[in-house]
């Protein structure tokens, strides 16, 4: 069959597919998953392997072999054929799982030619700097990848837990080289949604509930206790507001693997790792959002209040930050780092003081600012699990370093208020934390920088 006509025929199937698996429709419903039960395989080793073989073979022919007509079209029939696979196997994992054996084995092989593929596509990509795609094609079969795993994991947690632990493996391990290596990392660049996808597959895997370490908690676990109704084909049909969900009954056996593979992996030092990892590369202003903060401060804050973290790399950093710190474990390791960094009063006002006067290094006031976000979003449990008390760090310390910097920072500096807007805005977010005999003080700081017209303002 002609090439051409083959990925017109796919992409053909990817639309039809991709308004079947949004209808809610019983029948509907049932289509898709007979053509997971029948085409699966055929779709698997008639479609995806021999095409990420041709992306094997354009590869290796170097950037040359990668400009050609014929891998140019290789890499797109690649990219919509994960598409295609994506859309059946969130809509319907447990059905390829309970379907024959042909059905299974296509679903491992999905999974197993993900896994060998994305690091070769990677260290494509990689080449370019993280800065610009220097090959639409690739990047575009990487993304549809991705897609791929983060939707599935959401979908259905404990049926994605045969494959779990070599995937946490692999997102887990490129996100720290990657966090490590890359300094530049744009959140249009085929490197930076990367980063945001294995940051949200590793958020969405420590907030799961069905992966709770507490019997007592675990969403699973009181799905089989509260009991199902259960189909002939064996699924539990479960109605929810994005339509009829249709997922196979988890055994106890199968929650405890997976719940064992999940926090196996996740040890202290990890935990620890990534947290730092996190806070340190990925929550701190980039030189493009300092940028247009400089160009424009009422427009940046517009646009940082609408940011998601389905395209914004901070806004996945501070996802996959409060997943950490809000888990079990997180509670006993991450939330103490936090406490620790906050008791650092001495290194805090030297910063505080630097940027007021303008001799303040950068990339001390960007991390401090990352922390103070941190503290911010995650105040609950620094209290709670760390004996953290913002009263208390209000008093000693965040107030009169809001006035020392509305007081003394110069005019001339061509530094932002950055570590300004930031207290004011950890203040804001705890305002009923605030000691009652300090808000009269709180009060006169915050209305001077409102009045005062002659300064970069706090939007």
């Amino acid at each position: 069959v002609d090439p051409q006509r083959r990925y017109n025929a796919l992409r053909a199937l990817d639309a039809v597919l991709a308004e079947l698996c949004d209808k809610r429709l019983l029948l509907d419903k049932k289509y898709v998953a007979s053509v997971i039960s029948n085409e699966l395989s055929t779709l698997v080793n008639g479609g995806l392997v021999p095409a990420v073989d041709g992306i094997g073979n354009a590869l290796s022919s170097g950037d040359q072999g990668l400009d050609s007509g014929r891998a140019k079209l290789a890499l797109q029939y690649g990219t919509i054929m994960v598409s295609v696979l994506r859309r059946l196997l969130r809509h319907s994992l447990p059905a390829a799982l309970n379907s024959a054996s042909a059905s299974t084995e296509a679903a491992d092989k999905v999974f197993e030619v993900a896994l060998q593929t994305i690091p070769v596509l990677l260290g494509v990509v990689c080449q370019q700097n993280g800065v610009h795609d220097g090959n639409g094609g690739v990047s575009g079969v990487l993304d549809e990848m991705c897609r791929l795993f983060v939707d599935v994991q959401k979908a259905y947690p404990i049926e994605f837990g045969r494959y779990i632990g070599p995937f946490l493996a692999l997102f887990h391990k490129h996100f720290v080289d990657i966090s490590g290596t890359i300094l530049a990392i744009e959140e249009d660049s085929a490197v930076g949604r990367f980063v945001m996808a294995s940051m949200t597959f590793l958020s969405n895997v420590l907030s799961c509930s069905k992966y709770e370490p507490d019997e007592k908690t675990n969403a699973a676990v009181d799905s089989i206790l509260e009991g199902s109704s259960i189909n002939l084909d064996g699924t539990k049909r479960t109605i929810t507001s994005t339509g009829d969900k249709f997922s196979a009954p988890s055994s106890l056996g199968a929650i405890e693997s997976v719940v064992r593979i999940v926090w196996g992996y996740f040890t202290t030092s990890r935990m620890e790792q990534l947290a730092d990892l996190t806070i340190r590369r990925h929550m701190t202003l980039s030189q493009c959002r300092l940028d247009e903060w400089a160009d424009d401060p009422e427009a940046y804050f517009h646009a940082d209040a609408s940011r998601a973290s389905d395209d914004d790399i901070n806004s996945c950093a501070q996802a996959l930050y409060l997943s950490l710190v809000e888990s079990r474990m997180g509670k006993r390791t991450v939330a103490p780092q936090i406490v620790t960094m906050l008791r650092d009063l001495d290194g805090q006002a030297a910063a505080a003081r630097a940027e007021a006067d303008g001799t303040a290094s950068m990339d001390t006031v960007l991390l401090l600012d990352a922390v103070y976000t941190a503290a911010g979003l995650s105040l609950g449990v620094l209290e709670d699990g760390a004996g953290f008390a913002f009263s208390a760090f209000f008093d000693e310390y965040l107030l009169p370093c809001l006035e020392m910097l509305v007081r003394e920072q110069k005019e001339e500096t061509p530094n932002l208020p950055i570590l300004r807007h930031r207290i004011v805005w950890l203040i804001a977010s705890n305002t009923f934390s605030v000691p009652v005999a300090s808000r009269s003080r709180l009060y006169q700081t915050i209305l001077s920088i409102i009045s005062d017209q002659s300064r970069q303002n706090d939007i």
